[in-house]
């Protein structure tokens, strides 16, 4: 197996699938060539690197549960951060938008904060009582 793991099999939702089958294999694989020992940490959905499995344990997790698809660097198990993204760079079609253009730069913050720039209007008038309600108010009370 090479030093640098495939991660195709991380992105499959089919976990019954082959690819993802032997990718899970694999990982644990680099796994203990990587850590040695008799546990890593396990990285599945519901784990999280937050706990030390032994390998096979953490093998039928990956397979019961997925990987956390946020762990895309596995820093844990002794890949560094610079190796994977020159290996493998984020490329996409991606379009580029400038935050003066959505209208969310600092000063959108800064004003919504102070108040500035924000409309002022009632949503509703004020309530402005009656000046001769109470006398209307006696009015109706003598009648009755």
């Amino acid at each position: 197996m090479s030093e640098q793991l495939q991660k195709a099999w991380m992105d499959k939702t089919n976990k019954r699938s082959t690819l993802y089958e032997d990718g899970a294999r694999d990982f644990v694989s680099f796994s203990k060539t990587k850590l040695g020992g008799f546990a890593c940490p396990c990285p599945c959905k519901n784990c999280r690197n937050r706990f030390r499995l032994e390998y096979d344990v953490v093998e039928d997790n990956l397979n019961l549960n997925g990987i956390d698809l946020s762990y895309r660097v596995w820093v844990l198990y002794g890949e560094r951060r610079s190796q994977t993204l020159m290996e493998h760079p984020v490329v996409g079609n991606m379009e580029e938008k400038h935050i003066e253009e959505e209208g969310l730069g600092i000063e959108t913050f800064v004003n919504g904060y102070m108040g500035h720039g924000i409309e002022t209007g009632d949503i509703e008038p004020p309530f402005v009582p009656e000046p001769d309600l109470g006398k209307r108010y006696l009015d109706y009370k003598e009648k009755q």
